[in-house]
């Protein structure tokens, strides 16, 4: 039996990993009395989308006479209304397309909504907002020469019928023919929703059919959320294992601890296996201990670790060191002599003084604790040029008690990074830590922890 109407389904991706195949999987069950492509951008590589029929483009537009402005940016990005041409061009017998991103999930009865706007005549199924808009806004600024009011339509899913792409083809064409120049080609978000407000075309707001909170530019989350795969609900961007770097590369760590967060929802699918150490590095770089207290709590209180890790009293508190020198990471002897507390053990020469007699490096715990242990690791590249040494404690910075002292010239133990530990009985108290390389050399040491009783 022929069908009523004809509604093609595309999946526009650049990349094909376990992510795209999901929601490529999802978007083809959900729409079976539809046709599926996977809209393929094949710029850089070529893409194997077996079982899906594929329609590939790259981003040179050239053949349907369509410029790669502005120049200088991903023609693409800028652009994203260019592969529904490619599409109406293969495939012209349809009724309506539907072109959803590679990152957007959509948990409606999408194909009764697209069926819907067959019948009833609808132009566009999209969010439509930033109608008419004042200020100075670039993309709409470059629209206004071209329309009289101008809107936006968010690009990861929208549906438009046959018609109405072949009208947005030829204002393409238009703005070329009329003097259009790279400067004022408009972007593709605005460009098609100014379109729709000045052509006064049957619409339908997704707000209108679904939950769209989760429908938005950058927040990422995770693909097997139950909060983004709920009923009713259209969300963006979703991504699979690259979740959390993605998710914070737009959100600062704390948000880890709001428990209604696309961040924390996400790892709690998750197991802590693989996400804790990523988060609690992410929570180290921000050089708080209090910071990383509050993390160590509510990871246990979470069940995400099963004990506190002991605290080491030197992380991110204030350190100097003897020089500096070319090969240092900065030039002022605090900042170099941080990276020596900031927490993280790498494989990398670190700090780094002059090559002199007596290196030293200062650690201000910023209180007076009664030191159980200090643990120091030596740069694996340079661990044989530091054998001999002192410990030195100090209550005002000015009188420095010697506590520990190898100077018998033999190796240290301390190779791949395996560090070298000192302990302390009860009742040595100390606020400042001085730890001397006694020879003349430079001193690379990696990273200072000091544990209290």
């Amino acid at each position: 039996m022929e069908r009523e109407y004809k509604i093609l389904v595309a999946l526009r991706t650049h990349f094909w990993n376990e992510t795209a195949v999901f929601l490529a999987r999802k978007l083809y069950g959900s729409t079976p009395s539809c046709d599926f492509i996977v809209l393929c951008d094949e710029t850089n590589r070529t893409i194997d989308t077996v079982p899906f029929e594929k329609l590939s483009h790259t981003s040179d537009m050239s053949t349907l006479g369509l410029p790669a402005w502005p120049p200088g940016v991903n023609n693409l990005h800028f652009n994203g209304d260019y592969p529904l041409y490619v599409m109406r061009e293969k495939y012209p017998d349809y009724d309506f397309y539907l072109m959803v991103e590679a990152d957007a999930i959509i948990n409606i009865d999408i194909e009764r909504l697209l069926f819907y706007c067959c019948k009833e005549k609808i132009d566009v199924l999209g969010e439509v907002d930033e109608i008419d808009i004042h200020g100075t806004n670039l993309y709409h600024k470059s629209a206004r020469k071209w329309f009289p009011i101008t809107a936006k339509v968010f690009f990861p899913i929208v549906g438009l019928s046959g018609r109405f792409i072949d009208d947005l083809y030829k204002m393409r064409m238009a703005i070329i023919n009329d003097g259009g120049s790279p400067e004022d080609w408009p972007y593709c978000e605005v460009f098609l929703g100014s379109m729709v407000v000045c052509s006064q075309v049957k619409r339908l707001q997704l707000s209108d059919f679904a939950d769209i909170k989760k429908y938005c530019f950058m927040q990422h989350k995770y693909i097997h959320d139950v909060n983004v795969n709920k009923w009713g609900t259209i969300c963006h961007p979703v991504t699979g294992k690259d979740f959390i770097e993605r998710n914070l590369s737009v959100n600062d760590i704390t948000v880890v601890f709001d428990e209604c967060s696309d961040l924390f929802t996400g790892l709690e699918c998750l197991s802590p296996d693989f996400f804790y150490k990523k988060i609690e590095d992410r929570v180290k770089k921000k050089k708080n201990p209090e910071l990383l207290l509050k993390f160590w709590n509510f990871s246990l209180e979470k069940g995400w670790i099963s004990s506190l890790p002991p605290i080491n009293y030197a992380f991110a508190m204030p350190a100097t060191q003897s020089s500096v020198c070319f090969y240092s990471s900065s030039q002022d002897p605090a900042e170099d002599a941080s990276l020596t507390v900031d927490g993280f053990i790498t494989p990398y020469i670190k700090s780094h003084t002059d090559f002199e007699e007596r290196p030293w490096l200062k650690i201000d715990l910023c209180r007076d604790l009664e030191v159980r242990a200090i643990y120091i690791y030596i740069s694996a590249e340079v661990y044989r040029r530091f054998v001999d040494f002192s410990i030195e404690f100090s209550e005002d910075k000015e009188e420095w008690q010697t506590v520990y002292l190898k100077n018998n010239g033999e190796e240290l133990d301390c190779k791949d990074l395996k560090p070298i530990i000192v302990t302390f009985p009860k009742g040595n108290f100390t606020r400042y830590v001085k730890i001397t390389q006694l020879n003349k050399d430079v001193m690379n040491i990696n990273q200072v922890e000091v544990y209290g009783y």
